[in-house]
């Protein structure tokens, strides 16, 4: 009997304890630092909001975003921050370069750039926006051998636009649509699944960083290239978004030559060069050397991002609809531009986008 007694004490006296303990709670607070607060009273303040509001993106005009005080087990303060940091990228973290802002501070040049943010985040799709916006008065990136000033700078967690306050009305359009291609073709090249597949055949044939006369197929890129310096297969194209030798086109070159009796002739000899390089797969060559095919995959594929983002679906299309491999090549891209992305490639690539 005392047993069960003394076990019965022991019982009540736990259950009071367990009554007495106080009630767990979770004292880590999460904070959103990226979240715009609305301010009725400031114009530019309030504009910021409802571009979030709206697009659910963010911008700032400094690149420290939040400065936290907190003390260590002496009492002293500690700070951290928490910043717009361009070095991130899509596969990796660049340290070696330096990124310099100066601010945009003028009340005026601020509203100006929101307003241009905001017609730039009405032709982006959803998943084309950028988690968040850096608006910078300049922006100057060094690295160990160059020293460039871009109007923008697309990162993984920030899209830095700077100058943007400062250009004309003419141009803002121009300049909205560069950046959303740039920005198409980093989410591309980030694929690298998909990458591998455009440039599957490629790889295997070995047609990357080779000369034209070396391909096997090619006698005209072979006879008129090597002719003339001039004409390579960069300058074979009218309009963008390759540009010609000396704003030349390499039919008007073509019919300067002896060799050339006419103009109908230098233009059969164009559309046969267009032809070789497309029965490769190639739409145009090596960047910098120009006498030979791309020099990579992820050369070529730019190649194709670029032509396919300035010429849509049309124009491409009906540019190189009759070159299969071509073709083959664009569709893997376009089905991950229109599907993944959301780009519409009937209107050139860029479109007006609803607020989503």
């Amino acid at each position: 009997m005392k047993r069960l007694l003394y076990i019965s004490a022991l019982s009540i006296a736990f259950c009071a304890c367990a009554k007495e303990e106080p009630e767990l709670t979770h004292k880590v607070q999460y904070v959103n630092d990226f979240v715009v607060e609305d301010v009725p009273d400031d114009s530019v303040q309030h504009e910021r909001y409802l571009i979030y509001k709206d697009f659910g993106v963010p911008v700032f005009f400094n690149d420290t975003i939040k400065k936290r005080e907190s003390f260590d087990r002496s009492g002293n303060p500690v700070y951290s921050y928490e910043t717009v940091d361009l070095n991130w990228s899509y596969t990796d973290y660049q340290g070696k370069i330096k990124y310099r802002y100066k601010y945009l501070t003028d009340k005026g040049l601020q509203m100006r750039a929101l307003k241009i943010t905001r017609r730039y985040l009405s032709k982006t799709s959803k998943p084309m926006r950028p988690f968040s916006i850096m608006l910078a008065d300049t922006l100057t990136i060094s690295s160990p051998s160059t020293v460039t000033r871009p109007l923008y700078h697309v990162g993984y967690r920030t899209l830095a636009l700077s100058q943007i306050a400062r250009i004309s009305d003419d141009e803002i359009d121009n300049v909205i649509n560069k950046t959303i291609r740039s920005m198409v073709y980093d989410r591309v090249s980030s694929n690298k699944d998909l990458c591998a597949q455009f440039g599957e055949k490629a790889v295997k044939s070995a047609w990357y960083r080779q000369r034209w006369s070396d391909l096997g197929n090619c006698p005209n890129l072979a006879k008129w290239v090597l002719l003339n310096w001039a004409i390579t297969v960069n300058s074979l194209f009218n309009d963008p978004p390759y540009e010609t030798f000396d704003n030349e086109d390499a039919a008007d070159m073509l019919e300067k030559l002896e060799e050339v009796g006419s103009r109908e002739q230098a233009e059969s000899i164009r559309q046969a060069m267009l032809q070789e390089i497309g029965n490769y797969g190639f739409i145009r060559g090596e960047h910098r050397v120009t006498s030979g095919s791309p020099k990579s995959l992820e050369e070529d594929c730019k190649f194709f991002v670029e032509a396919i983002m300035f010429l849509g679906e049309q124009g491409f299309k009906q540019r190189y609809g009759h070159l299969p491999l071509v073709m083959e090549k664009y569709n893997i891209l376009a089905k991950y531009i229109t599907n993944v992305l959301q780009v519409d490639l009937n209107y050139n690539g860029i479109t007006e986008h609803t607020n989503e």
